[in-house]
């Protein structure tokens, strides 16, 4: 069963496979407090990596929108992830962590003494873990073409889990937008989505490169 993705704010239909790529402005979890239970085959999250709230959240609202086997990619980071995990561990399973080999904008963290050269992903199920397709645990962290975000995720990263996690027409659910990148990455593979955003030139940002993607006339990332 699919959340009515008719009622909210601005839908983007991309060309070819013609998902449904909902975007919406606003704080999760109220603006997805409409997804429906047990619909969503994966769920990318990317919160604040120190607002153990959010994490609590996403960890909640995971359990409730994944299906049987659905599974969770959390862009996690290094300092908080113990903390973390063990949020999100109270409603999923943990499988593996990933590690996205993207440098920080500040890599030098004195107070460990440490350079910094990447960040985990955790990769968590509802249930069994029984992907569609076999995966990597480091892919691309590189951010190719314009930046989007300071954030922002590189597009063959997220594209790659994004494939290997769920299949076309499935949803995918993104509660941390950003610049947009798992809804990009959404429209080019053919599955269904649905995200937001607090911050409203972030939403204003996804539309842009969706409309771009449509058009084939900007860059959105293109690996």
């Amino acid at each position: 069963m699919r959340p009515d993705l008719e009622s909210r704010d601005r839908r983007y239909t991309a060309a070819r496979v013609e998902p449904v790529i909902d975007v919406r402005t606003g704080a999760f979890p109220d603006v997805l407090a409409d997804v429906a239970p047990e619909s969503a085959a994966l769920v990318v999250a990317d919160p604040p990596w120190n607002d153990l709230v959010a994490w609590s959240a996403v960890g909640q609202f995971s359990a409730h929108v994944l299906q049987p086997n659905g599974i969770l990619l959390a862009y996690i980071g290094t300092r908080w992830c113990f903390e973390a995990m063990d949020l999100l561990s109270a409603h999923l399973t943990r499988v593996r962590l990933a590690f996205l080999p993207a440098p920080h904008e500040q890599p030098w963290d004195p107070t460990v003494n440490c350079l910094e050269v990447g960040s985990f992903m955790v990769i968590m199920a509802k249930g069994a873990f029984d992907p569609p397709a076999p995966w990597s645990n480091m892919v691309e962290g590189v951010v190719r073409g314009q930046r989007w975000h300071p954030f922002q995720r590189p597009l063959a990263n997220v594209k790659h889990y994004v494939e290997a996690f769920s299949r076309p027409g499935e949803l995918v659910v993104d509660p941390f937008l950003g610049s947009g990148t798992t809804a990009v990455a959404c429209a080019q593979l053919g599955r269904n989505f649905v995200g937001c955003d607090i911050v409203p030139d972030n939403v204003h940002a996804t539309l842009t490169r969706l409309g771009t993607l449509r058009s084939g006339t900007a860059d959105v990332g293109a690996t």
